[in-house]
């Protein structure tokens, strides 16, 4: 059964829609209200509903604006709802784990302008997840609210090269592999505007996001983050770009022998520094041809305690043993796309990405890379839609990782895409165990073939406003899987987006 928690989330998410679907009917119908459109040369001058878009969210210009207190306010928000199914994530059909849920998420916002140089934006977010079907099992549900970005945003304060922001700030690059998630953060932005720019700030979560959440996530608390990005266009459509983060974790380790709650249980303490450099651009031919690469080069290195825990009952853990390790890994990630001229605008791309693995899981140094912990891996190839580039349906952590991935995209209508992409996985060490990943089952450790996906993604986006997806992907077991080989897992998602 629901919790009564998740129950009256679920209840406030159904009232939040409702809200939503007022506003949205009450919007005007011309956006002559709306505030201009931020020139894209500034870079020195930000706006802030540019800092509140993530890239892939189209807000439509107006909205709904009102007077409150002398301020013209404006209302808007976003109303997802997908419907996801899967099929054989274990490869083990006699288990009967299958299953299908329907997702919501609705943003709420509401942004004004005190002064000319400072802006306001404030947004809440209502989840649900409810079983629509399931093999095995009771089903279940879940609602939450969270708190999602509010920052204020001062341009140039008290005459200063820079513009300020601080709150809980959306921190996104374009390919996401480095970053994109929201952090409680203070960060300052400046630059040279259409040459180069640097964007660097400091984070710490200051206070649960989640009503689901009974104090800071364990993996979240006392982590202080140091992140910044500089980029230099020196040619037209041609980037470099220098990223880093540096992240302290000050919780402390649990001593031996003691007794905690599960829920409060963290495995790692890590002090760990992430350098890296980008280059990407577009070459475009006077036939219409366009030509484009991407190179990402990073490093990650420091120490970790890791903490090793026996089970007490179902709601305890003994902290078995702590033990020290350096860490030191390295990654890429290098592709190619080309563009042919049409309406179609038919895209062909190949890319390569690896992620070290360790030898020797004995010894006192961790050589496997490991990501942020706020990337996502998405990007747009060709198509109007951005897609998880390492697999939608397998979703790994580019650690102890080979991936090659080749991939076709079509428009038709005015701006509605098909997206067909292939991709090989092949651990760099064999290993029993994966980084990260939606599979339910663990590799034998005796092979590198991970195995092979193709995952389809047909978007139709022909309003400003509403946007419907459909995503199928299919998993083949490699021989890394033992008996397992040859098994497909499945994944279809249907999904329909409202922006108002």
């Amino acid at each position: 059964m629901p919790s009564l928690r998740g129950r009256l989330c679920s209840s406030l998410l159904n009232a939040l829609t409702i809200a939503a679907l007022a506003l949205s009917a009450a919007a005007p119908a011309t956006a002559a209200e709306a505030p201009p459109a931020p020139d894209a040369e500034q870079a020195t001058r930000r706006s802030a509903s540019d800092l509140a878009r993530r890239p892939d969210e189209r807000r439509p210009e107006g909205g709904y604006t009102t007077e409150l207190f002398g301020q013209t306010v404006r209302f808007g928000g976003e109303h997802e709802i997908t419907h996801e199914t899967r099929r054989n994530f274990d490869f083990d059909r006699d288990r009967r784990r299958d299953r299908a849920s329907l997702d919501q998420e609705l943003k709420l916002e509401a942004s004004f302008s005190p002064t000319p140089d400072t802006s306001v934006f404030l947004q809440i977010v209502g989840l649900s997840e409810v079983d629509t079907w399931r093999q095995s099992g009771k089903h279940e549900s879940f609602g939450a609210l969270e708190r999602g970005q509010s920052w204020v945003f001062v341009a140039q304060p008290g005459g200063l090269p820079l513009d300020l922001q601080a709150g809980r700030i959306g921190l996104i690059e374009s390919r996401s592999w480095w970053w994109d998630d929201d952090l409680d953060a203070l960060r300052l932005y400046f630059g040279q505007s259409g040459n180069w720019l640097v964007e660097t700030g400091i984070g710490q979560q200051l206070m649960p996001v989640s009503t689901e959440e009974r104090g800071i996530d364990p993996e979240e608390e006392r982590l202080a983050r140091w992140f910044g990005r500089a980029a230099w266009n020196w040619r037209k459509r041609h980037n470099l770009e220098a990223y880093w983060l540096l992240a302290r974790d000050h919780s402390g380790r649990p001593a031996q022998g003691r007794i905690l709650r599960e829920r409060r249980a963290d495995a790692s303490d890590a002090d760990l520094d992430w350098f890296g450099l980008r280059a990407i651009g577009e070459e475009r031919s006077d036939g219409g041809h366009r030509f484009g690469y991407w190179v990402d080069l990073a490093r990650v290195h420091g120490t970790e305690w890791r903490s090793d825990f026996d089970e007490v009952n179902s709601k305890q853990v003994l902290v078995d043993r702590n033990r020290r390790q350096r860490v030191a890994g390295s990654a890429w990630d290098a592709g190619v796309r080309w563009s042919l001229p049409g309406k179609a605008r038919p895209t062909l791309w190949l890319g390569w990405a690896s992620g070290s693995g360790d030898g020797d899981p004995d010894d006192d140094v961790d050589h496997a890379f490991r990501q942020t912990g706020l990337h996502e891996n998405k990007a747009r190839f060709g198509g109007v839609k951005r897609f998880r580039y390492y697999g939608e349906l397998f979703r790994p952590e580019l650690s102890n990782l080979t991936v090659g991935s080749l991939g076709l995209s079509l428009r038709f209508l005015e701006n509605s895409s098909v997206d067909l992409v292939l991709h090989d996985y092949r651990q760099r060490r064999a290993s029993s165990r994966l980084a990260d990943s939606r599979l339910d089952r663990d590799p034998t450790g005796a092979s590198r073939d991970l195995g092979r996906e193709i995952d389809l993604f047909v978007a139709f986006r022909e309003s400003p406003r509403l946007e419907f997806t459909t995503t199928l992907a299919a998993f083949r077991a490699g021989n890394a899987f033992g008996s397992q080989e040859g098994r497909i897992a499945r994944f279809i998602e249907f999904g329909m987006t409202y922006n108002f």
